[in-house]
């Protein structure tokens, strides 16, 4: 699941979006005090995972992708045997037609990487119906730019495709352990016309990191593109 934040909403939002994506987390609310200090983090979860699991993924995501620390004590979290806001979701997505979602939705082909005289080089092949189109992004062999390389190879790609060359911007990626799962993190701008969006994406890191990061960068853009579609001609 991603959610898109305009620059409108408060970083409660993003922090909010973050949380959604916790294993069995079903609803997130964060209150602050000043812009640093966590005053109280409200869970609603599923009955899969121990609480305390939970509150420490709510800690280690939040550190992770905002570097916002969070004491355990301040996290409250009620548990529920099914998702009642689930019907809602449904109800609430099902009148857009079903072309807004899959009929624009991009697949990951091939990501290949190497390393040449200590540069690092990652090439992404993606799909958008019967298209294929590929973008490159190179970088110093180091763990934190080749995390972005992958992210800016696949921004680069999707701009390809859409025939423009600023459309999106990378403002992180970074990698957070979630419940003992490594998980690639990529924070997004959106731009078009007037409109400004932050975009997150999250996807299972796995042995490959350049992988995951291009899903998670495609994760942060594919419930966008309907959108997106509406300012630029796929």
């Amino acid at each position: 699941m991603t959610e898109t934040v305009d620059e409108k909403r408060t970083p409660n939002d993003l922090y909010r979006s973050l949380l959604l994506k916790l294993p069995d987390v079903f609803a997130a609310s964060i209150l602050m005090d000043g812009e640093d200090t966590v005053r109280e983090v409200h869970i609603v979860a599923g009955l899969s995972r121990n609480p305390k699991l939970i509150s420490r993924d709510v800690q280690s995501a939040l550190l992770a992708a905002f570097g916002l620390k969070v004491d355990h004590r301040v996290i409250s979290i009620a548990q529920l045997a099914v998702n009642p806001f689930e019907a809602r979701e449904q109800a609430e997505d099902s009148p857009q037609p079903a072309s807004a979602e899959v009929g624009i939705r991009i697949q990951c082909m091939e990501v290949a990487t190497r390393v040449e005289e200590k540069r690092y080089h990652v090439s992404v092949r993606l799909r958008h119906g019967e298209r294929e189109f590929a973008g490159e992004a190179g970088c110093r062999n180091t763990a934190t730019q080749c995390m972005r390389a992958a992210v800016q190879a696949t921004v680069s790609a999707v701009h390809g495709l859409l025939g423009v060359e600023d459309l999106f911007t990378v403002v992180a990626a970074q990698s957070a352990t979630v419940g003992g799962t490594l998980i690639a993190l990529t924070l997004l701008e959106y731009s078009c016309a007037r409109e400004n969006r932050l975009l997150i994406g999250a996807a299972p890191q796995g042995e490959d990191t350049a992988v995951g990061f291009v899903k998670s960068t495609l994760d942060a853009m594919n419930r966008s593109l309907a959108i997106i579609a509406g300012c630029q001609s796929i």
